[in-house]
């Protein structure tokens, strides 16, 4: 955690100092609902543009992911195909609670989750929660299927990219060969609360400020790095789908005092600091 906070305050020290010559600043949130997204300029990469007119047909908030969302996304390491498997479910478990515990959006307009609410909206088919990850056989493969049968929405090349709509990534590794390259934009290309890579990548809690992210990375780190507590945590949860689903839900109506996995978020918050 020192040399991430080393590195991200480097990292920080000089974006600020160019900031600064502009007069802009950071602003360390998940979302600003008070801003009209539509007013907010696209991030200038061919990548964005692409998904940009792609989603305008998938979902209502595209706008609002595209230009008006912000996140901090944790990756963890796994050993093997059986430690990913227990991680994978363990941080999808607990994705409702990182984010209410990084949620920025009840400070600004008594709701919870509001970010998450947008990702929602934007693509249920490649957001949210993998629907079989606690089916038995679950592992690399089925992963693998779960991303063939998703619309790739564009492909790279030379010339900066083509629009491949919805031909599935299947699909498309059956007309070129498979590298590292394409095995990469085909992962990067799906977006749910855990992504799976060469790591773990945990994404459901807010853009935030250092001092939040240093604890929050602390905390996963104790979670997933100390012997017995993913374990611990798929005792204590059950293992369906969709009582994260509900979870989720419920945290959003009602925040601390929502019952997740017949807790309420309050007491699971001091669960993981104990563990």
């Amino acid at each position: 955690i020192a040399d991430i906070k080393q590195l991200y305050d480097g990292f920080l020290k000089q974006i600020k100092e160019i900031l600064s010559a502009y007069q802009y600043r950071i602003v360390a949130v998940g979302t600003r609902p008070e801003l009209n997204s539509a007013e907010i300029p696209l991030i200038p990469k061919r990548r964005y543009t692409y998904m940009d007119e792609y989603f305008m047909h998938t979902g209502k908030r595209a706008k609002d992911m595209m230009r008006n969302s912000a996140s901090c996304q944790v990756s963890i390491d796994y050993c093997d195909e059986q430690d990913f498997v227990k991680k994978y479910r363990a941080a999808n478990l607990l994705s409702p609670l990182f984010a209410l515990m990084m949620d920025t959006s009840e400070q600004k307009r008594g709701r919870y989750l509001e970010r998450m609410q947008i990702w929602e909206a934007v693509d249920k088919q490649r957001t949210g929660v993998m629907p079989s990850i606690f089916d038995d056989g679950f592992g690399f493969y089925a992963y693998g299927e779960y991303v063939a049968g998703i619309p790739a929405i564009f492909m790279p090349d030379a010339e900066g990219g083509h629009d491949t709509g919805k031909v599935t990534m299947g699909e498309l590794a059956k007309r070129y060969p498979l590298d590292s390259e394409r095995i990469a934009h085909y992962i990067s290309m799906i977006f749910p609360v855990v992504r799976a890579k060469d790591y773990i990548e945990i994404r459901p809690a807010d853009s935030v400020e250092p001092a939040y992210v240093y604890g929050y990375c602390r905390l996963i780190q104790d979670i997933f790095y100390q012997t017995g507590i993913v374990e611990e945590i798929l005792k204590l949860c059950p293992h369906n789908v969709q009582a994260i689903l509900d979870a989720r839900r419920e945290i959003v109506k009602h925040g601390y005092e929502a019952v997740v996995y017949g807790r309420t978020a309050g007491d699971w918050m001091n669960i993981l600091q104990e563990m």
